[in-house]
């Protein structure tokens, strides 16, 4: 349909008033705030692999991963770049080798625009009995969660890549036998009150510790 001028000049006019409600004037601590972010370095955050190592009944993947880019998104040390470009670089990289192996030197060529790329996988997600004996069945026993998952960060800004973080962060969290996962009907992370119960603190703890990792050396290797 093919618009007349006097409409054209409406709608640039609402469009300029859209524009300026929201075109106050920045306070010196958002515009230092602003200028510190703009000066941040490009991270491409890459979603938590999780092999079937979960025993969750909801995404442990999504869950933890949006957490990790939260942690990272309020802390604006880093840049990261929009999910959907990072989804299209995975796309891209299907048929690529492992993250985590040794060859790193194809990811240049497949991630260089991002300058720095971050990969982490689930390692461990498992509750253990903390019984004397091993016939003492779960739901009679307090338990212990362990977590564990292997990070990396990648400095893709050169055509020879180099690995600036590579660990593999662990968290362990003691769960009360009314709490384990025998006697207690887990509660998903949208539910009420999961982020006080033993699984959602352990989570919390391990995603802090991870988002701090993935900025640190991020924050060294782009400064080196």
């Amino acid at each position: 349909m093919k618009l007349h001028a006097p409409l054209w000049i409406l709608l640039v006019a609402v469009g300029a008033a859209l524009s300026s409600c929201n075109d106050q004037p920045a306070s010196a601590g958002e515009v230092l705030s602003m200028t510190a972010e703009k000066k941040a370095p490009p991270l491409a955050l890459f979603p938590l692999a999780d092999p079937g190592r979960s025993d969750t009944s909801w995404n442990l993947s999504e869950e933890l991963t949006a957490q990790i880019h939260h942690r990272l998104a309020q802390r604006r040390q880093v840049r990261l770049v929009d999910p959907d470009l990072v989804k299209r670089s995975m796309k891209r990289a299907k048929n690529s080798p492992s993250p985590f192996s040794a060859d790193i030197s194809w990811m240049h060529q497949m991630f260089g625009e991002h300058r720095f790329v971050a990969f982490m996988e689930l390692v461990e997600h498992e509750e253990i009995p903390l019984a004397p004996r091993r016939d003492i069945p779960l739901e009679k026993t307090p338990s212990e969660l362990n977590i564990s998952v292997r990070v990396r960060v990648v400095d893709v800004r050169s055509e020879i890549p180099r690995v600036v973080l590579q660990e593999v962060v662990s968290v362990s969290h003691a769960i009360p036998r009314q709490l384990n996962k025998a006697n207690f009907e887990r509660i998903s992370p949208g539910g009420e009150g999961f982020y006080a119960t033993p699984l959602g603190i352990a989570h919390e703890e391990i995603c802090k510790e991870i988002a701090s990792r993935i900025e640190k050396y991020t924050l060294l290797g782009a400064g080196e």
